[in-house]
């Protein structure tokens, strides 16, 4: 069993990611630019009248906005997908087609869409019977060990060990499954949920530190949000918290020469450290296939 080099693998992937930012920025530079244009002229938008119908407590709109931003979603993580396929390609010395202009719609792109729904629809499966399981324990520990005479305030106090326990869960499934998951699709050439399950065994806490550690300036502006949008929630209303949205949102709408060219310019930084740290971890457990170059695009 092949054992991770956490420090080797990080600095592999920030390398990568810098000393050929120029290259990884041709292969996300089309589809991203796809993406940001489509958020200015149809996301937004609608995220807008979400936000408005949100504050307005207008149900029918609601439900009407529903569906397209679930369609906008899907798109979202289908662009997502085809910028993996080129990252990965790059981060495992495979060549491309078109270096510095992206697309694909080719075998590995539809082998990491199946391999994706097939994982979402394994988590879904073990997460209810995780939830479920957590949830008789629960009932049962509030029985055993009660802390009052109101049920309802009993099992609150074990709210926790479910939420944490399926989150956990998710975490490791994640892990397991998926952080190998394009590297094994491309340079294997198969829907490898089973073989990155097998490539990553013994090496779940190194794989989740190697994703921390080359996420962190992602992890740390997204956990600023979250205290300031808490900080928000404290110190104002739910009707200023919806105008600040909309405010904001409006933002991102009216300025779509900064915003577009914004995402065009981090991209890069972003897909080459998420998908450069699954490459480089598969090459370091698997040096085997890792470090077979082909032209299989």
């Amino acid at each position: 069993m092949e054992q991770l080099s956490i420090g080797a693998t990080v600095a592999a992937t920030y390398a990568f990611t810098f000393r050929r930012y120029l290259r990884i920025l041709g292969v996300t530079w089309f589809p991203s630019a796809l993406t940001a244009i489509a958020s200015v002229w149809l996301f937004f938008p609608l995220m807008g009248r979400f936000v408005a119908a949100t504050a307005a407590r207008n149900p029918a709109v609601l439900m009407a906005s529903v569906g397209p931003l679930l369609l906008a979603e899907a798109l979202v993580l289908l662009v997502a997908l085809m910028i993996g396929v080129g990252v990965t390609r790059l981060a495992l010395g495979r060549p491309l087609r078109w270096p510095f202009f992206f697309f694909t719609l080719g075998a590995d792109f539809w082998r990491l869409l199946l391999a994706g729904v097939l994982l979402a629809l394994l988590m879904f499966v073990l997460l209810v019977v995780a939830s479920i399981v957590l949830g008789i324990v629960v009932g049962l520990l509030t029985t055993a060990i009660p802390t009052g005479s109101n049920p309802a305030a009993s099992a609150t106090r074990f709210a926790p060990v479910v939420v944490g326990g399926v989150y956990g869960a998710m975490l490791f499934l994640m892990v397991r499954f998926g952080m190998l998951l394009p590297s094994v699709v491309i340079a294997e050439q198969r829907f490898g949920l089973g073989r990155s399950w097998a490539a990553s065994r013994g090496n779940f806490w190194r794989l989740l530190a190697v994703l921390v550690a080359t996420l962190l300036p992602f992890i740390m502006i997204g956990a600023l949000q979250v205290v300031l949008s808490r900080g928000m929630a404290v110190a104002s209303s739910e009707a200023t918290q919806l105008a600040w949205s909309q405010h904001f949102i409006g933002l991102l709408s009216a300025y779509p020469y900064i915003y577009v060219p914004a995402v065009i310019v981090i991209s890069p930084i972003y897909y080459g450290l998420f998908f450069g740290s699954g490459a480089f971890a598969y090459q370091a457990l698997v040096p085997t296939q890792g470090a077979q170059v082909a032209d299989v695009f």
